[in-house]
Formats: structure tokens, sequence, C-alpha cells
């Protein structure tokens, strides 16, 4: 202990004065007595003292420092000046007196603003006294603080034991602001109340919010408890941070004409360019894992967003008085924000529309259009007339089985085929007019048609490849929206860029069977009527396949525009439905001439997975007009076939070239939310041109196939074994060579534009090969095992419905987010659940809409359209 007291007078009198002479810095040693050096000139400015009472209602004094300026700084005394000191000190003392230990506290704050030469001091300082006697801890008797004495001219020139430079935050030096995001907003929202410039009811309700809220008082409180305060997460890309929604809308304030709303406001936020230079530098392609030890602004810089989505932005929840405007909002949040961050050097911009707010009052108000209360009566129209050609149905068939007895007991069917027996009866009740209308309603009789085989034309392969490809189709599409809204952002893009999830990354194309199934169908009706030596009406066929689309697809663009907005409620359900719907009133007659991608710029799409549509109607016309000319010219089919097949390989390869764009779609968060709308999409996933492949390659299939059918060819066992491995093997190699050349970190900026164009011939030539060779072997001889899985009745039940299903999906998986009042965290598991969720509710809704719809449409198409 002498030691140790000798050791410090000599470092104080003889060391330190030799260094600060010489101009250099001091690393004082560190000790729980000592934090600070003094000199004498600060010491003899001490002056007059401020007293403390203790918890034993005695008082002690501490120190009051002067400054340069002739004012005092101590516990609640603020001098300005060019130096600003912010100190906290907590003195624990502890004083041991008749065997009992008394504990009291001295805290000193908010020591600030301190003349040094312009320099900002900010620290905290936990000084504990105390003195070891007979094993017990006690106090300095005197209650001396033991804070040294510095002198605020030297000040910066030293510094503390943790190597800390006193003039200088360490911070500062780094370029950090001396609080983080969290901490600053928080101590901003704490006290944060409303103000308007020109609505007095809103500045009164917010006034009498803040005296309750001071007042503890229950419903203000809960206001409070309702909002977001504190942020966490940002950083791992939690962005939408909602509080408690309901608590906030829910909360009945016992004031006059006083409601509560809750709004989500966004912000987006960054340093002063002095404070972090590289902040605003071309962004960077850097990839994870960054390094720990940088300035948190190098990690939360923009980045290419198909590395990263943007980290400096957020939007939280917020519950405020009804009668303030999105306006008014938006313009307090700013004035205090702005304030609050300017402080450490942090630019700050707040954003807010009517779209982001919501109160219970104003869902009363939000009242369905009469459209809508129509759009609702026609299904229940619909429900009706299937109940009512349910009970004839069952009727008829009870009148059936008689009709059959009284035959067979006349032995009049002995010899008549039983599939020609029930289409006679089936014309002998049809002859009634309640029955020929109201039987096709019939709910009981369309479900039992949706779910039987149809072995006749090996249609069922086709409805089964459908059936599959709607499924992933639905994966996908949770991926889509599911993914891009993830409460663990970095999660989601690992996913994005691993190797072992190209499944999902890589398999953009799965919209190909359709497109190559449609193309297949469509000439093989042809093909079929040319057999029969019947001449195809090509105007029928464009006319029945409209009436095909159009039922259910006006239903959908109704539904968007008249019902989806005033079904739900959220945080986020406005400004997704409301918008959705905007769109939708804006463009109806784009999407119902089906024209919508040829609009690449300029405007929005409404409902964003109706691009299928228009695209595969514009290749329906393109096919009608190659199978014209072949059908004209029998002798050069197989020419303009093979023409035909190698443009429409050629034309994305082209394409790419010129748009300088990626061969497949590069899956990002920031591509994911804007999903049909993306720029990507628009010019170059979406285009006729760019899908004309898929759709050539399966009016050539079904020329070759009505080829080897009529020549009675068969594969071998060993042929189909063979085929089937090589096509099934080469289209998950394709996959993976996907994910290995372009979507790898490595790769994804590195992959030359030439790389692009070569790769997207195979990229869907070979996918387009495996559904080509699988149902040319189905129909020349069939797989067998194989063959009975791909044509399994639930395969087969939901390709039949796989157009309701496309339609319904997009719009169901998007309520699961933006109905949802918090984000979700994905995972494997999750996701699975997520996906098997929206296949079971997809599918369930699409039964009773196909089952309600389709037949009686078809059945008007039988009747009345030319054939």
């Amino acid at each position: 202990m002498i030691l140790t007291v000798i050791y410090c007078c000599v470092y104080a009198t003889v060391i330190v004065p030799a260094f600060v002479a010489n101009g250099l810095e001091v690393d004082f040693p560190s000790s729980p007595t000592v934090g600070l050096t003094s000199d004498q000139q600060f010491e003899s400015e001490l002056g007059k003292e401020s007293e403390i009472k203790q918890k034993d209602d005695q008082t002690r004094n501490i120190p009051v420092f002067p400054t340069s300026a002739g004012k005092t700084v101590g516990p609640g005394i603020f001098a300005q000046d060019d130096l600003e000191i912010r100190q906290t000190s907590d003195l624990t003392n502890e004083h041991k007196k008749d065997g009992q230990t008394r504990t009291f506290q001295v805290v000193s704050s908010n020591v600030q603003n301190v003349s040094a030469d312009g320099l900002e001091i900010r620290q905290t300082l936990d000084l504990t006294n105390g003195q070891k006697k007979n094993g017990q801890p006690r106090t300095s008797q005197d209650g001396s603080s033991n804070v040294q004495k510095v002198s605020a001219r030297k000040i910066s020139q030293f510094r503390l034991a943790t190597g800390q430079q006193l003039g200088q935050n360490s911070a500062q030096q780094d370029g950090l602001p001396s609080q983080w995001l969290s901490k600053i907003f928080s101590d901003a929202m704490w006290t944060f109340v409303p103000h308007s410039k020109s609505k007095s009811k809103c500045n009164l309700q917010a006034r009498l919010y803040q005296q309750h809220l001071s007042n503890n008082t229950h419903w203000a409180i809960r206001m409070l408890d309702a909002s977001l305060i504190v942020p966490s997460g940002i950083i791992a890309g939690a962005g939408q941070q909602f509080g408690h929604p309901d608590q906030c809308i829910h909360t009945r304030v016992p004031l006059p004409d006083f409601r509560t709303k809750y709004c989500l406001p966004s912000a987006q936020f960054s340093p002063y360019k002095g404070l972090y230079p590289d902040f605003y530098n071309k962004r960077t392609r850097d990839w994870p894992p960054y390094d720990m030890e940088k300035n948190i602004w190098d990690f939360i810089r923009p980045r290419d967003q198909l590395i990263r989505f943007t980290r400096h932005s957020f939007s939280w929840g917020l519950c405020i008085p009804e009668s303030c405007s999105a306006e008014d909002i938006q313009t307090s949040l700013n004035d205090t924000l702005s304030r609050a961050f300017a402080k450490h050097q942090i630019h700050i911009q707040v954003n807010l529309t009517e779209l982001q707010c919501y109160s219970v009052s104003e869902e009363k108000v939000r009242q369905m259009p009469l459209a809508g209360y129509l759009w609702t009566c026609v299904w229940y129209a619909l429900i009706v007339l299937s109940f009512l050609g349910t009970v004839v149905h069952y009727q008829l068939k009870n009148e059936d089985n008689q009709h059959e007895e009284k035959r067979n007991s006349q032995n009049h069917t002995k010899e008549m085929e039983p599939s020609k027996l029930k289409q006679e009866l089936d014309s002998e009740n049809c002859k009634l007019p309640v029955g020929s209308f109201l039987l096709p309603f019939s709910f009981h009789r369309n479900a039992h048609n949706l779910v039987s085989k149809d072995n006749q034309n090996n249609v069922d392969i086709l409805d089964g490849l459908k059936g599959m490809a709607i499924v992933c189709t639905l994966m996908f599409h949770r991926v889509v929206i599911g993914f891009s809204y993830a409460k663990n952002l970095e999660y989601v893009e690992w996913i994005l860029r691993s190797i072992d999830f190209a499944w999902i990354t890589a398999s953009m194309n799965i919209l190909d069977t359709f497109f190559f199934i449609s193309g297949f169908l469509l000439a093989k009706t042809f093909i079929q009527n040319l057999n029969k030596h019947k001449t195809p009406n090509f105007f029928s066929l464009i006319v029945n396949r409209l009436f095909r689309i159009y039922p259910m697809y006006l239903m959908i663009i109704g539904f968007t525009i008249w019902v989806q907005p005033y079904i739900g409620e959220g945080p986020l359900w406005k400004s997704y439905a409301d918008t959705e719907a905007q769109v939708c009133r804006k463009y109806w007659w784009q999407n119902l001439l089906f024209i919508s991608t040829l609009y690449t710029e300029g405007n929005d799409i409404c409902i964003p997975s109706s691009w299928y549509l228009s695209t595969d109607f514009q290749l329906y016309l393109i096919s009608l007009a190659l199978i014209f000319i072949v059908t004209k010219c029998p002798t050069w089919r197989k020419h303009i076939l093979i023409f035909a097949f190698v443009v429409a390989h050629l034309v994305p390869s082209i394409v790419i070239y010129l748009e300088e764009e990626p061969s497949m779609w590069i899956l990002s968060v920031k591509g994911l939310r804007a999903n049909a709308r993306a720029r990507y999409l628009r010019n170059v996933y979406c285009p006729f041109y760019m899908r004309m492949g898929p759709y050539i390659y399966g009016v050539c299939a079904a020329y070759l196939t009505d080829y080897l059918v009529k020549r009675n060819f068969k594969f071998s066992t060993l042929q189909k074994t063979t085929i089937c491995l090589i096509t099934f093997g080469s289209t998950i190699g394709m996959f993976y060579a996907v994910a290995f050349l372009f979507l790898v970190p490595e790769r994804i900026f590195q992959a030359t534009i030439w790389e692009h164009v070569v790769f997207v011939i195979p990229y869907r030539l070979v996918y387009c090969s495996t559904l080509a060779i699988g149902i040319l072997i189905e129909h020349c001889g069939g797989y067998g095992a194989v063959s009975d899985f791909f044509c399994h009745p639930i395969w087969v039940t939901l390709g039949r419905m796989s157009y309701h299903m496309y339609l319904w999906n997009f719009l169901i998986i998007s309520w699961d987010y933006f109905l949802a009042q918090s984000l979700t965290h994905y995972n494997l598991y999750v996701f699975m659940l997520r996906t098997i969720g929206d296949i079971g509710m997809v599918s369930l809704i699409s039964f009773f809409t196909h089952n309600l719809l389709e037949p009686p449409v078809t059945e008007f198409r039988k009747k009345f359209l030319p054939k």
C-alpha cells in the first residue's frame, strides 16, 4: 500500500509534468480511486459547494466547478462554453454503524458545456469509493466524492485509463455517432406529442394526451404502450416494426370526441457526409461475412440490391389522436426526430400518408360500394342455383335408376354399352326445361366430374403435369411474397445465394409447363379435327377461349376493385388493397385486351400474376397463325416448324444481348417485393417473345406425337428408362448449373453478357425437352407406375383447377402478410408449413369457384357459341 502511494506521487509530480511540457499525451494507470489528474490552476478555481441530502437526512457537500465563462457547473447547473462535458457520477458510499450497513448515493449529473478549445466530451463516470477495514467495506468518513480536478484548458491533452482521448470522444474519432439509432430514436419518441399548424383539435387532444400520460392514466399509457418506442433488429433487416395495432385502435378514451388512430410512418436515415464520407461512395459489391471491427456505417451503407436489401430505412407503429392527419404527424415527426438526430450528425426523413393510417371509426365509414354487393350477389345466386341443380340431379338420378331397372326387366339393354346407355338417359333427362337449365349447376355432379379420370386422348397426364406445376408455382409465390417481407432478411438473403436452395431460386421457368401444354393442346385440337376431315374455325376457337378465360378473370378483377379493400384491416392493408384497387380501376382494360405485358414502362399492372394470361393469349394467337400456315402448306410443315422452333429460341438471346440483362431472374429482396412490376420482369421475364420457345415447342411436340402414334410406335422399357434418366438428370443438373454459374456471390457480377446470351437457350430447352419426351412416351407406351403417379387423382384434380388456383393464389398469399400485425421469422420448417397452408386454402377456394362457375359456362359455350 505504501509503495503504491509513493509510486502515484512520483508519477504525478515528476513524470506527468515532463510529458506535458513536451506536448505528449499521458496514459494514467487505472485505479479504483484515481480517474483523472489535476493541476493547481484548476484546484485553485474550485469554488462553492452544493449540498446533497443522504438517506439518513444528513447533508454533505460536493464540489461545484467554475468555468472560463465565470459560470459554475454542478448538479442541476449548466454552463455554455466551447467545451461540452456531459458527465454522470454515481457515487455509492457505505457506512457501517452499530453493526448495520447503511448505503447512500450521490448522483452528480448533466455536467455540461465546459469550455476547452471547442471540443465536446460525453462521458459517464461511475466512481465508487470504498476502503477495506477488517474485511468489511466502508466509505470515507468525510464523504468526499474523490473526483479529481482537471484543467479545462489542458483536458484535451490527456487520456483516460482506457486509452480514450478525453478531449475528443473515441466514437467521433472513428466517425461514429456518440449514440446509436435506437437510443436517439427512443429518447425523442418518449416525449413525442403531435402538433398541427391548422387543426386546433389536434393540438388540444395532443396536450390532453400529454397531460394524462404524465398522470399515468390508463388510456394514455395504453396508447404509449401500443406504439413502438425502441426499434431493434434493423441491422438484421427487420425494417417493419408494428408495435401493437389492435391495442391502439381499440383503446377507449373517456373524453368527448377523442378517438385513437394507428399509423405506420417510415424513415430513412444516413450520416452527415462529414461524419462518414464513404457512406455516399458508389455502391459497393462486397459480400458477407462483413468485418465486425469496422464502423457500423460501413455495414449500413447502400450496396447493390442483388447483394442485400437496404438497411438505412425502417417503419414503426405509432398510436396518436385520430384528429391529427397524416400530414400533421409527418411534420411533427420530422421536426422532433430531425432535431434529435442532427445533434449526432445523422439525417432522418419521415414519410407518412393516409394509406398508412387506420382507425376503428374509419373502418366503419369504409363501406363496400354497390358494385361490391352485386359481385357478392352473383356468387350467392350461383350457390342457390348449385343447390337447386343438386336437388334436380338427385331427382333425375332416381328416375334414371327406375328407367334402367325397367329396361333391364325388358331385356332392352343387354347389347347396349354402359356409356351409350348413360348418354341416352342424360339426353332424355335434359329434355325437361328445368332439368336442362339446372343440371349444369349441380355441385355434386360437377365435383364428381372434376375428380373422375378421363382415359380418353391421354389428357390425364397433361392435367397431372399442370397439377404439379401449380403446386410448384404456389411454392415459388410463397417465396416471392413471404420471404421478401420476412423478419430475418439476413436468412433470406443467404438462401437466395445458397446452392442448397437452388431448387427454389433456379426454378423460375416452372411456368413454362403451362406454356408448353397450351401449345401442345392447341395443336392437338387442330390435328384431331384434321384427322376427322373437319376444317377448324379460327374465329370460333378465339371466341371459345375468351369465354373460358373471361368469367373467372372478370370476377377476380371485380373482387380486387370493389370487394378486397373492405374485407380486412391492419397496418399494411390499406397500402396494399387500396393501391391494387386503384391500379385495376386505371388499367383493367389492358387486362381484358391481354396487352398489359406490352407496356414495359410508365404504368402498373392490375393483379401482378395476370401477366401470364396476357402472354399466354398473345402466344395463342401467334401459334394459331403458325398452325394456319402449316395447315395450308402441308408439304412445308416440317421446315416451317423447324424454322419457328429455332427463331423462338434465338429471340430471347437477342433480347438479352440488347437489354444487357441476365438470362434468368436473379432473385433479390427488392425484386421479390416488386414482383411482376420489377424492371427485369417487365422487360425480359414476362413479354411473349421471351416465352415463345416453350409454346412453339409444345406445338412441335404435338405434331411429332401424332406422327409416332399414327405409326403405332412404341418405346421399349430400356429406351424409356434411359431417356427418362437422361432428361430428368439434365433438368436437375440445369437447376444447379444456374446456381453455380450465376447465383452464387462469386459469379453474379463476374458473368459476362455472352455467357447469359448462350445459356438462355439450354436453360429453357432442357426443361421443355423433358416435358416433350414425357408426353411423347406417355402416348407411345406409357410409363407404367410412373404414369400412375402423374395421373393420380390428386394431381389431375389440381391440374383441372389450375386456372382458378393461379388467379386466387397471389391474392391469398398476399393476405397472409398484409393482414398480419407482425412479421414472420422464416426458416425451412415455417416456409413448408406456410406453403402447405397456401396449397390447402387455394385448393379449397378454387374447388368451390370452379364447380360453381365453370360447368355452367362450359354448357353455355356448347349450346350458344360456334364450334
